[in-house]
């Protein structure tokens, strides 16, 4: 089996790769050759760079056309879908507990990209923080783009997440973590590899959509600090 070189080190070394691992990373199915290669680039040259694209563990082909293995998905999220190149680790975010105004629902986010199979489907609010903000700054930033408008950020503590896959890759940041209440008529804006949608409260904090979130959202119930904390997730 073909390994997949170290999530720092590209396995693209050309644009037409680049294009293919894009769109790619946007689809959730395989996509078929015809939709897949452009109009102005020969069948040949296409299939010499998708092959490249085999041999390096990046892409798999199937009856139905090609998608991303398990670890073409994980370095394109490591370096982020749209500009691949390598982003520092652990990441810094900003993330985020909405709430309505009962606490009887939460704000999930929703991958709507390959990354979903390989990594998780579901996750808290977030976004990159910005260096030379605060961290109330940068969340109020990220906040107002991810739901399209100004809301009191109360923040509750800055902590650390490690989780461990299977296949060694490991998803590590630091981020400060803030409380929102909204409205639940909010109509969110659109994103091309997210949707955020509201889920009930119970359901997300027994980890029916991921259990990184239930242990989140436990500890929160119960009224701990995140300050400093540390989650270690390993997942078999």
């Amino acid at each position: 089996m073909t390994k997949q070189p170290p999530l720092e080190i590209s396995p693209i070394d050309h644009h037409i790769q680049a294009a293919i691992v894009v769109q790619l990373f946007s689809a959730t199915t395989a996509v078929p050759f015809n939709e897949l290669k452009p109009a102005d680039v020969q069948n040949s040259l296409f299939m010499y760079h998708m092959n490249k694209l085999e041999s390096r563990g990046v892409v798999e082909r199937s009856p139905d056309g090609f998608r991303l293995t398990a670890s073409g998905a994980r370095w394109a999220n490591f370096v982020s879908p749209t500009k691949l190149k390598p982003r520092l680790t652990p990441r810094p975010l900003v993330k985020f507990l909405i709430f309505n105004d009962d606490k009887t629902k939460v704000v999930l986010s929703r991958r709507r990209s390959a990354a979903a199979e390989h990594i998780n489907e579901y996750l808290l609010p977030s976004g990159f923080h910005r260096y030379g903000k605060s961290f109330i700054a940068s969340g109020g930033e990220v906040l107002e783009k991810l739901i399209g408008q100004q809301a009191e950020l109360v923040q509750l503590g800055v902590h650390e997440t490690i989780h461990t896959q299977p296949d060694g890759y490991i998803h590590h940041i630091i981020a400060p973590l803030f409380e929102v209440a909204l409205d639940e008529a909010v109509v969110f804006p659109a994103e091309e590899h997210y949707e955020l949608l509201w889920v009930p409260f119970e359901e997300a904090v027994s980890g029916a959509y991921d259990p990184t979130i239930g242990t989140v959202l436990q500890w929160y119930t119960d009224g701990k600090s995140f300050a400093g904390e540390t989650f270690i997730f390993d997942t078999e």
